[in-house]
């Protein structure tokens, strides 16, 4: 009877408990949080002073009352590398009996292929004085010589048939205009052998000359440069031969 009792009693005290009101079961709710938040900002507001404490703790000590700063105090002091000389040090290496020799070889050749340009040059310089006096020339000279011939003949055509055309006009067989164009005819014929004439002149007293000056200025142009050129290669042979006597000699 007294465990029964026990347990209506119990029944009892939670039904009250549930019957509460609700403004007191919001009023306890609030009350929680409100203590929960002000904890935890104490709880921040603790560890962020420590570290403070802990942090200006390991701060150098200022020296000669100036403030060492955190920057200069926890950076580490930069050293200058050291400067490393880039000019080269000592003499240059020098070539070998061997290549020198070599080299010298390839010179005396280039030097005798530029001699031998040099005298195939001169060579066709005076070829080409002999080809116009006994070729150009001539030919020229023949050209002109035809073209006079030609003229020559053409002015005697127009001659005639100007005298034909005249004594036409006089028996009335040929009107003016033809006497006239026949006239005009024997006047350019003429012009034209004048003109192969002034050419030949020109040719004989001016052209070949002057010509033939200009090909022997040439050549001696070429002669000259075919010295100075020969004389460039003797030297780079002379100074082949030396290298090699000098080599002999260290062999031997």
């Amino acid at each position: 009877m007294q465990q029964s009792a026990r347990l209506l009693t119990g029944f009892g005290a939670s039904a009250q408990v549930l019957t509460l009101p609700r403004t007191v079961l919001r009023a306890l709710l609030w009350f929680r949080l409100r203590f929960v938040a002000v904890s935890t900002v104490a709880l921040l507001i603790a560890s962020g002073g420590a570290s403070g404490y802990l942090g200006g703790s390991q701060r150098p000590a200022a020296r000669d009352g100036q403030p060492v700063s955190k920057q200069s105090a926890t950076a580490p002091a930069e050293t200058t590398p050291p400067q490393v000389s880039t000019k080269a040090t000592g003499s240059p290496p020098t070539a070998t009996p061997q290549a020198r020799l070599r080299a010298q070889r390839l010179a005396a050749r280039k030097a005798k292929a530029t001699y031998e340009i040099a005298r195939f040059t001169r060579e066709l310089a005076e070829i080409a004085v002999e080809e116009y006096e006994a070729v150009n020339y001539p030919m020229d000279l023949a050209s002109l010589e035809g073209e006079i011939q030609l003229a020559k003949s053409d002015v005697t055509r127009a001659e005639d048939r100007v005298k034909w055309a005249r004594r036409m006009f006089e028996k009335g067989y040929v009107s003016q205009a033809q006497k006239t164009a026949e006239e005009l005819a024997l006047q350019k014929a003429r012009f034209a052998l004048e003109q192969a004439q002034s050419r030949r002149e020109v040719l004989v007293k001016y052209s070949k000359g002057k010509t033939i000056k200009e090909l022997r200025s040439a050549v001696e142009k070429a002669r000259s440069d075919e010295r100075a050129k020969q004389a460039a290669c003797e030297v780079e042979q002379l100074k082949e031969i030396e290298l090699e006597s000098q080599l002999n000699l260290r062999k031997n």
